[in-house]
C-alpha cells in the first residue's frame, strides 16, 4: 500500500492586498497591506514575501509578523498599477496574488496617513498628508454623524502637512477625516481616512438588591449606580437584560460589546477585509491575542478599516453658467419645438391647397405670404 498527500484547498496560503486608499498618487511614496493565513485562517508568521509592480523596478522583499502582516511602500509612475505578492511559508508552501490599482485623474493627488485608526478620548490624533504638488494650502475636515466638527487649513511643507489634532468627548464614535487641496486648475483632489474614537474611561456600574433571595412570584427592588473611573456619579442610559445565563449565552447584545453600538457604524461592523478572524468589534475592545502589540493592532485596525465607505455628498463646487445655460437650452428647445410643429402644419396645409408640395426653392417665404 502506497500513501500520497493530496492536497484539498485551492491556495495553502490566503493572501489580502489591501491598499491604504482608493488610487494611488504618481510621484509619491504609496503603501499596500499585506495579510497572510493558512486555509484555516491562522496568521502566517514569519512568511517570505517578493512585492513588485508592473511598472518595473526591483522586487521587495519583507517579512510577516507574528500576526501574519506586513507593509509594501513602493512610487508608482502616471498610470494604473498592479501589484503582484508572492508569499512562502517556512515550510515551503507558496501561493501568489495580484491587485490592480487605479491611479489619480491626471498626475496631481494627495495621500491622509494618521498614526492611529483605533483611539480614545485624551489621546492626540496626529495626521500627515502627502501631496505630489510641493506648495499650497492643505485643509482638513473632521466629520461625525455627517457633521463638520473641526476645520483646518495648513501650508505645505516641503510637499505635506502635518496635524495634531487632540480628542474630545464631542468626537466619541466613527470619525471621517478628509484631507483635500484645491490645485491650480481648480480642481480638488482628497482622500479620506476612517479613525474610530472610544470614551476616555469606562464606567463603573454596580448593582443592589432589597434583599439577598426571592420566592418565586415575589417582586424585585433592583438598584443601579453609576459612577466613572474618578468614583463620581454620573448620568448614563442602561441597557438591562433579566434571563437565565444559558439564554444570555446566546444572545445576540453579549456582555462587554454594548460599548461598540455607540462607537461603531454599523457599515464598519463587516469589514471587507477579514484577517485572521479579527473584527472592528474586537480591536475596539481591545481584546485581540495578547502577542499583538499597539502596532499590530493599530495595523490591522488600519487595514479592517481601509474599505470603509466616504460620505460622497461634500463637494460644494458648483458651476452657476452650465446651471442657467442648462435652463436656457431647455427653454429654447421648447420654442424651436413649437415653431417646427407650426412650419410642418404650413407646409401641410400648402400642400393640401396646391396640390403639390413645397419646393426648396420657395423658402418659407411662400407660407408666409399665404
Amino acid at each position: 500500500m502506497q500513501s500520497k498527500t493530496v492536497p484539498v484547498v485551492k491556495d495553502p496560503i490566503l493572501i489580502a492586498l489591501v491598499p491604504e486608499s482608493r488610487q494611488v498618487v504618481p510621484g509619491i511614496v504609496n503603501r499596500v497591506y499585506i495579510a497572510c493565513a493558512t486555509p484555516d485562517g491562522a496568521a502566517l508568521k514569519n512568511a517570505g514575501l517578493v512585492v513588485s509592480t508592473d511598472q518595473g523596478g526591483a522586487p521587495a522583499s519583507l517579512k510577516t509578523d507574528s500576526m501574519g502582516l506586513a507593509t509594501y511602500e513602493f512610487t508608482p509612475k502616471a498610470g494604473n498599477v498592479t501589484i503582484t505578492a508572492r508569499a512562502t511559508s517556512v515550510d515551503g508552501h507558496s501561493a501568489a496574488s495580484t491587485l490592480g490599482l487605479s491611479a489619480t485623474p491626471g498626475r496631481d493627488g494627495i495621500l491622509l496617513r494618521t498614526d492611529k485608526t483605533l483611539a480614545k478620548v485624551g489621546e492626540a490624533l496626529n495626521l500627515a498628508a502627502v501631496s505630489s504638488v510641493k506648495s499650497g494650502t492643505i485643509y482638513v475636515d473632521v466629520i461625525r454623524n455627517k457633521q463638520t466638527i473641526l476645520t483646518r487649513a495648513e501650508p505645505e511643507r516641503n510637499g505635506g502637512v502635518d496635524v495634531r489634532i487632540p480628542l474630545t468627548n464631542d468626537m466619541v464614535g466613527t470619525l471621517e477625516i478628509h484631507a483635500y487641496k484645491i490645485m491650480p486648475n481648480e480642481q480638488i483632489v482628497r482622500d479620506t481616512k476612517t479613525v474610530v474614537v472610544s470614551p476616555a474611561s469606562d464606567l463603573v456600574i454596580s448593582v443592589s438588591t432589597d434583599r439577598q433571595q426571592y420566592r418565586p412570584g415575589q417582586d424585585a427592588m433592583l438598584r443601579f449606580a453609576v459612577r466613572d473611573q474618578a468614583n463620581q456619579p454620573v448620568a448614563a442610559a442602561i441597557g438591562l437584560a433579566v434571563v437565565d445565563e444559558s439564554v444570555f449565552a446566546l444572545s445576540e447584545l453579549q456582555p462587554g460589546l454594548e460599548k461598540i453600538y455607540f462607537t461603531l457604524e454599523r457599515e464598519l461592523m463587516e469589514p471587507k477585509y477579514e484577517i485572521h478572524g479579527l473584527k472592528p468589534s474586537d480591536l475596539v475592545l481591545r481584546r485581540p491575542s495578547p502577542e499583538m502589540t499597539e502596532q499590530q493592532r493599530q495595523l490591522a485596525g488600519s487595514i479592517l478599516l481601509a474599505s470603509a465607505p466616504a460620505t460622497t455628498g461634500f463637494d460644494f463646487r458648483s458651476n452657476t453658467y452650465l446651471t442657467r445655460w442648462s435652463a436656457m437650452r431647455e427653454k429654447v428647445y421648447a420654442v424651436m419645438a413649437q415653431a417646427q410643429q407650426k412650419i410642418l402644419g404650413a407646409s401641410q396645409k400648402y400642400q393640401q391647397d396646391t396640390g403639390q408640395p413645397l419646393a426648396t426653392e420657395d423658402g418659407l417665404q411662400r407660407l408666409v405670404d399665404r
